[in-house]
């Protein structure tokens, strides 16, 4: 009897990390692998100059795997992953981000999830790798550790940054990132919500783990704020316009009482170390963000 052959595309969109694109290249062609799975990675460069060609193209050159290299030149996130979407053509079709790198097992454990789940998408942890030591109030707030679900939990949404679709080919009709979110990120939040809302089952496996590398300069009160108000504002515009007026009345309310209650709980955590007022303020700023999108449909615009 014939083995049935398992194709996976995995699709990387990267913009000048070209030395940390070249790491995570080097953690997918170690895959532990049943010979049954073929996979193709697709590389999309959103820089116009081709930064990333050079490196991508002479590190294939001594490997036996089949690769797609290709530019996206408009600064625009959504429109460089729909431009990986243009070539896939398996049956299965991974997402990883160039600043990480995948353990051995990682698309083997995405595999396994989804025929244990029969879920259409998979999500896996990132865990932080910070590129020097990290100040002692990082530490203790885990402001870099997402990862708060259990392997099997029904999820409603995801990232690109550790998924992978069964047959995306079934989901076609919508199967596009928005470019409304080029510039403020959220297109795979919004993207996943929609196949959530279109029936497809999505799952979490704690067990298929990918490392992202935490520069300096994200290890900063304002780089967390920016990113608290960003995310606050893209869940809000992701769910909002699907809440009838009840809903959304129950919700503002919600928002609001949230909001005074993590100020009024601000000061006092001055005393309790920086890690707990950041914390706080974070809570501050997500609210505030959930909140300002009621009046403007326009969220911080973190890749301008």
């Amino acid at each position: 009897m014939p083995i049935e052959i398992i194709n996976i595309d995995i699709c990387i969109a990267t913009y000048k990390r070209v030395d940390l694109l070249k790491k995570l290249l080097e953690s997918l062609v170690v895959q532990i692998l049943d010979e049954s799975i073929k996979i193709r990675i697709i590389i999309i460069d959103n820089d116009p100059n081709a930064s990333a060609q050079s490196i991508v193209n002479a590190f294939f050159a001594k490997k036996d795997l089949p690769y797609i290299y290709d530019t996206q030149p408009e600064k625009n996130i959504a429109i460089t992953r729909n431009k990986a979407l243009d070539y896939t053509d398996a049956n299965f079709l991974a997402f990883i981000d160039d600043d990480e790198w995948a353990t051995p097992d990682w698309l083997n454990n995405l595999l396994l999830a989804s025929t244990q789940y029969d879920a259409d998408v998979v999500f896996g942890p990132v865990m932080p790798q910070f590129s020097e030591v990290a100040p002692d109030w990082i530490s203790k707030g885990g402001f870099f550790n997402r990862n708060a679900s259990k392997s099997g939990d029904i999820k409603t949404h995801g990232a690109t940054n550790n998924t992978l679709i069964r047959n995306p080919e079934k989901f076609k009709a919508i199967f596009r990132f928005d470019p409304e979110y080029g510039l403020t990120g959220g297109e795979d939040t919004d993207l996943f919500h929609r196949l959530y809302l279109n029936g497809a089952k999505l799952v979490w496996n704690d067990a298929a783990l990918v490392y992202e590398v935490i520069p300096p300069e994200r290890m900063t009160v304002n780089w967390l704020v920016k990113r608290a108000l960003r995310g606050g504002q893209i869940y809000a515009k992701v769910y909002l316009r699907e809440f009838s007026l009840t809903q959304k009345t129950i919700w503002f309310f919600k928002r609001i009482n949230y909001l005074c209650l993590s100020v009024l709980l601000l000061p006092v955590t001055f005393f309790m170390g920086k890690h707990r007022w950041v914390w706080v303020l974070l809570k501050i700023t997500a609210n505030f963000g959930q909140l300002n999108m009621v009046f403007t449909n326009k969220a911080y615009q973190e890749y301008k």
